[in-house]
C-alpha cells in the first residue's frame, strides 16, 4: 500500500507542478530521483539502479544512468530533432516557407462561397505543416497570406482565425518532433510510421475537422449576426488592417518554395517504404543524413541567388544553427522523460499501472483511452503538446508490453492527442500569436476551435484504434 501510494503521490505533484507551469524537464528529474530512491530504499523490484557497467556504488549509478540517457538521446533522437528545429528556422529566415504558402493558397482565391473556402484552406495549410513543421510559424504565415483572402471573401475574424489556430494541430509528417519520439519507442522508421499508421488516421480526423470548420463557423457567425455573404459585399470591417513586412515576398526568387519540400521528398525515396513499391535506388539514408543534405542544397541555392556573396550566405545559414539551439529546450524534455519513466518501471509503478487495469478489467484499449484523456487534459491546460506527450510517452512502450500489443497502438492516438488538444488552450503559442494579430481574446478563438478539434480527436481515436489492432 505505502509503495502504491508513494508513487501516486510522485506522479500527482508532478501533473500538479505541470499545470502549474512549472519547468516540465526539472520536475520529471526530481520526481525521477525520488521513484529511484523510494527503489533503493525500500528495496522495491531488485532495489538497485537499472544501469549498464556499473560502478559499483549504488549512489554513483543513479549518474551513470542518466549519464547513459543523455548520450542516447542526445546522440540519436535529440540530433534528429535539432536538425529538424534548425532546417525549420532556416526556411523561415530565407523566406523559402512564405513562398511555399503563397503559391499553394493562390489558386484557392478563385474560390468565392466563403465556409467552403474556410474549409479548403485548412486542408491545403494541414498539407503545408508536413514542410513548415512550426504550428507557429504556420499560423502566421497564414495570416500574412490566407487571412486578409478570406475576410475578403467576408468571413468573420474568429471564423479565420478559429481555422487558422488548428491548422498545424495534426503535426501530420516524418519531420515532426513528436512524431519522431513516437515512431523510434515503436521501434519503426519514421517514414513507416507515418505512411502506415499515422497517415490513414489523418486523413479522415482532418476531413471531419475541415467539415466541423464550415458548420461550426457558420453556425458561430450567425449566431453573432454575422452575414459573410453581405460582409463580402461590404467589406467595411477590413479598414485598418495592415500587412507585416512579411507580406512582400515578391523579390523571393519562385523556386525557393520547393525548398521546404527536399526533406520530405528525400527521406520518402530512400526509405523502406520506397523500397516496397519498388523504388529501389540502392541507397538507404536515415532521417538526419537527409536533413544535412537538405541544408547543403539550401545554402548552395542561397549561395546562387545571392550572386556568389558568401557573407550573406553565411549569415542566413547562421540561423540554421540558432533553430538548432531552440530546440535543446524539446530534448532535454525527451531525457527528463526518459528518465522519469525509468524510474517508474525500477520502482514498479508500470506493474502497479498495468494491474490495476487487468483488475478493472480495461485491458489495453482502456489503458489508451486513460492515458489519451490524460495527455488531452495537460495539453488543454498547458497549450503544450510536448509537455504533455514526451513524460507519458516512454511509459507507452512497457505498458503494452504487458498487454502483449505493439507499441503504436497507444502511441499513435497519445502523439495525435497532444497536438490537436492543445488549440483547445487559450495559451497555446499559436493562438496567442493569431488571436493578437487579429485583435482578437484568445478565448474567444478557443471557442471557434473547439468543436471541430474536439470532433477531430474522437475520430482520431477510434481510427486509431482500428488502423493498430
Amino acid at each position: 500500500m505505502f509503495q502504491a501510494l508513494f508513487i501516486l503521490g510522485i506522479s500527482a505533484l508532478l501533473l500538479y507542478g505541470i499545470v502549474k507551469r512549472m519547468l516540465p524537464q526539472g520536475l520529471l528529474f526530481l520526481a525521477g530521483a525520488a521513484l529511484f530512491a523510494g527503489t533503493v530504499i525500500f528495496g522495491w523490484g531488485d532495489g538497485t539502479i537499472p544501469v549498464k557497467n556499473s560502478s559499483g556504488s549504488v549512489f554513483f549509478d543513479f549518474f551513470v544512468l542518466l549519464k547513459n540517457i543523455f548520450s542516447d538521446r542526445f546522440a540519436n533522437l535529440g540530433l534528429t530533432i535539432m536538425m529538424v528545429g534548425g532546417f525549420a528556422k532556416y526556411l523561415a529566415h530565407i523566406q523559402a516557407s512564405n513562398k511555399l504558402v503563397e503559391y499553394t493558397t493562390k489558386p484557392l482565391e478563385k474560390i468565392r462561397e466563403p465556409y467552403l473556402l474556410l474549409a479548403l484552406f485548412y486542408l491545403i495549410s494541414v498539407f503545408l505543416n508536413m514542410f513548415i513543421t512550426s504550428a507557429t510559424g504556420l499560423g502566421l504565415l497564414l495570416m500574412v497570406t490566407a487571412y486578409p483572402i478570406l475576410l475578403n471573401v467576408g468571413l468573420s475574424r474568429l471564423s479565420v482565425v478559429g481555422m487558422i489556430v488548428t491548422t498545424g494541430s495534426l503535426e501530420l509528417g516524418p519531420v515532426q518532433a513528436n512524431l519522431i519520439l513516437a515512431s523510434e519507442l515503436s521501434n519503426l522508421d519514421p517514414v513507416e510510421y507515418f505512411v502506415h499508421y499515422q497517415l490513414p488516421v489523418a486523413i479522415p480526423t482532418m476531413l471531419v475537422i475541415a467539415i466541423g470548420h464550415y458548420f461550426w463557423q457558420r453556425h458561430m457567425d450567425r449566431k453573432m449576426g454575422h452575414d459573410a455573404r453581405a460582409a463580402r459585399e461590404n467589406p467595411d470591417y477590413l479598414e485598418g488592417e495592415e500587412c507585416d513586412t512579411g507580406c512582400d515576398i515578391t523579390q523571393i526568387p519562385w523556386y525557393y518554395a520547393l525548398l521546404p519540400l527536399i526533406p520530405f521528398v528525400v527521406v520518402m525515396l530512400f526509405s523502406k517504404i520506397a523500397h516496397t513499391i519498388g523504388l529501389d535506388f540502392g541507397i538507404k539514408l536515415d532521417m538526419v543524413s537527409a536533413l544535412l543534405f537538405s541544408v547543403a542544397v539550401v545554402m548552395l541555392v542561397d549561395f546562387i541567388n545571392q550572386r556568389g556573396k558568401l557573407r550573406p550566405t553565411l549569415e542566413n545559414f547562421n540561423s540554421f544553427l540558432k533553430g538548432m539551439e531552440t530546440m535543446v529546450p524539446v530534448v532535454t524534455l525527451v531525457i527528463a522523460g526518459s528518465f522519469f519513466a525509468q524510474g517508474l518501471l525500477a520502482s514498479g509503478g508500470i506493474d502497479m499501472l498495468v494491474n490495476a487495469a487487468k483488475h478493472s478489467g480495461m485491458g489495453a484499449i482502456g489503458m489508451t483511452i486513460i492515458m489519451v484523456l490524460i495527455i488531452m487534459g495537460v495539453s488543454a491546460l498547458m497549450g503544450s503538446g510536448n509537455a504533455s506527450f514526451i513524460p507519458l510517452a516512454n511509459i507507452a512502450p512497457p505498458v503494452a508490453k504487458h498487454f502483449g500489443v505493439p507499441a503504436v497502438m497507444m502511441l499513435l492516438p497519445m502523439q495525435l492527442v497532444s497536438s490537436l488538444a492543445r488549440v483547445l488552450s487559450p495559451i497555446v503559442a499559436v493562438g496567442i500569436a493569431c488571436a493578437g494579430m487579429a485583435g482578437l481574446n484568445t478565448v474567444d478563438v478557443v471557442k471557434r476551435t473547439s468543436v471541430p478539434i474536439i470532433l477531430g480527436i474522437i475520430v482520431m481515436v477510434v481510427t486509431s484504434l482500428l488502423v493498430t489492432t
